[in-house]
């Protein structure tokens, strides 16, 4: 898996490189897949809410990674949820 430039996982936990920090248990976080037919333009729009110029650029470099992996794989990009296997509001997940 490619990994993330700004945070690696380690030990269960994601640890901002630079800073060695450890994003807090209580926090929330989420994860987009390059393979989500959503995630271009959800980084598109994200990038333009950006205002500081360096962090505009890394997502840019996502972006163009993104969009390099839904150029080369077609065949593995998806609508997100068709598989029922995140658990809702207490409920089993599905197959």
């Amino acid at each position: 898996m490619s990994e993330d430039r700004k945070f690696k996982f380690e030990n269960g936990q994601f640890i901002n490189r630079v800073s060695g920090e450890a994003i807090p248990d209580d926090e929330p976080v989420i994860l987009f897949r390059a393979r989500d037919w959503h995630s271009l333009g959800l980084l598109r729009m994200y990038r333009g809410m950006v205002d500081d110029e360096h962090h505009k650029q890394a997502v840019q470099d996502r972006i163009d990674e993104f969009q390099a992996f839904k150029t080369n794989n077609p065949d593995r990009m998806k609508e997100p949820g068709v598989t029922r296997h995140i658990r809702l509001n207490g409920e089993e997940p599905q197959p």
